[in-house]
């Protein structure tokens, strides 16, 4: 219906192929585990 709902992928699986599988699949931003609070905050706020 013409909404864009962004997606955060957040996942312990890290190479490059999981990643582009990914954003293939429409996730807008790909994080890998452990996650550090401080680097979430500002890509939230990109993501709104």
């Amino acid at each position: 219906m013409g909404v864009h709902c962004k997606m955060l992928a957040v996942t312990a699986c890290s190479g490059e192929s999981e990643r582009q599988a990914f954003l293939a699949a429409g996730v807008d931003v790909f994080i890998e585990k452990p996650l550090d609070p401080k680097h979430l905050v500002p890509i939230l706020r990109e993501l709104d």
